[in-house]
């Protein structure tokens, strides 16, 4: 299995192991997050996570995992919900889902990942001016 390296804080993700395998893609990572792998390291060696399985095996170790700890495991509670769960929280954060996930269409973003409890879609209410920020709740005329 072909691993991801990490260098000076960065995670190079290759195209070979990425869906529609065109392009290597690159995440900074956090400082915290550089230490923890390279704690995971040691003693020092090329691949972050050797895998000695075939690479199917992985999602039967994953689903007995979920199971073990109480968590779904039906089909649709696999990794794909992380990578969900990091587009909707990263959208509410302010960011943009769609560039995040290397998505081309931002209709395949908001329809398959972005989990509306999280990503709530402002409405006018939200982003009109109010009259007299002292009247907030009371009918015009109402005093």
């Amino acid at each position: 299995m072909t691993d991801h390296r990490v260098s000076d804080g960065w995670l190079v993700i290759p195209a070979e192991v990425r869906k529609g395998q065109a392009e290597d893609r690159t995440y900074r990572l956090s400082a915290e997050s550089t230490g923890w792998l390279e704690t995971i390291r040691r003693p020092k060696r090329d691949l972050i996570w050797p895998w000695p399985f075939a690479e199917s095996y992985l999602w039967i170790a994953y689903k007995r995992l979920r199971k073990r700890a109480g968590l779904p495991s039906d089909r649709r509670s696999s990794f794909h919900r992380m990578r969900r769960s990091v587009a909707s929280h990263f959208e509410a954060a302010g960011g943009n889902a769609t560039e995040l996930l290397g998505h081309s269409d931002r209709r395949l973003t908001q329809r398959s990942y972005l989990d509306p409890r999280f990503c709530k879609a402002p409405q006018a209410v939200d982003r009109l001016f109010r009259l007299n920020p002292h009247d907030r709740g009371r009918p015009p005329g109402t005093g």
